[in-house]
């Protein structure tokens, strides 16, 4: 196998996803995560510091269910894409913060793994009084965490045509998948492979934030790509304690803590 075949997979706490973390089919329940508790401080002040009327009483009272912080506005123009598994479209807390999805596997948009609706989910829960992007889902691996090398390389250049064809932008990028090169597999990817060489492009005009891996001390592509010199828009995003080297960005993770429990109205 070459490594322009080498399949991405899934990157982060749970490699394999489980859509039964979502939705529970047999009684037709949604689950949304919860923020760990030592970002309370930190999304509080950002609540406090950007929400219109933004009342500290307010957050404490909510508090972790802050997506019931729902007084500030959607921002229509900036976007965030998510590049995953697909999303529940359905899901009481995404139902109105969609912009658009798009299919690069072949077997539809709707989420059939539950890793990229947790990664939606996730993402909405970290928007307390900041006004609200939309998401733009893209679909690059299927029900069974993998997907083509081709369908990631894709879906990269288009949000590059779709920054060029409208008014909203897609301004940030969450890419929680990666590849282990075996070209690469000793050393690390260089920066030449096709996925860097393509994340590297897209960095020109989208912050990416790429999962680093599921392996400590090694860093697959395309999160190898904020390693190389000058990529300061690609953020390599691994476990705090990961051990990856280089000169690019790596953060902790925001991992859920506790499910709440959503009954659809009919």
């Amino acid at each position: 196998m070459d490594a322009d075949t080498d399949p991405i997979e899934i990157m982060g706490a749970e490699p394999a996803g489980r859509l039964g973390d979502v939705f529970d089919a047999a009684t037709g329940r949604y689950f949304a995560p919860t923020p760990q508790p030592h970002y309370r401080d930190m999304l509080r002040q950002l609540y406090l510091a950007q929400a219109p009327g933004a009342d500290a009483a307010r957050f404490d009272a909510v508090w972790p269910r802050i997506w019931e912080l729902t007084e500030y506005p959607h921002d229509p123009s900036q976007l965030v894409a998510i590049l995953d598994t697909g999303v529940l479209a359905g899901h009481p807390l995404l139902r109105d913060c969609l912009h658009e999805v798009v299919d690069f596997t072949g077997e539809g948009g709707e989420d059939r793994n539950g890793h990229g609706t947790l990664v939606t989910l996730l993402a909405r829960l970290m928007m307390p009084g900041v006004p609200r992007r939309k998401f733009v889902v893209l679909k690059c691996v299927g029900a069974d965490g993998r997907g083509a090398q081709a369908n990631l390389i894709r879906a990269l250049g288009w949000m590059q045509a779709f920054n060029r064809r409208g008014t909203a932008r897609i301004v940030t990028a969450n890419i929680s998948l990666g590849v282990y090169n075996r070209k690469w597999l000793v050393l690390g990817c260089d920066g030449t492979c096709a996925l860097c060489r393509a994340a590297v492009e897209t960095a020109k005009e989208i912050v990416l934030s790429v999962a680093a891996g599921n392996v400590a001390g090694k860093t697959a592509c395309p999160a190898r790509a904020a390693f190389l010199p000058s990529n300061p828009a690609i953020l390599a995003v691994g476990r705090s304690d990961e051990a990856t080297s280089g000169a690019g960005t790596v953060t902790g993770t925001v991992e859920p803590t506790e499910r709440v429990i959503f009954q659809p109205k009919h």
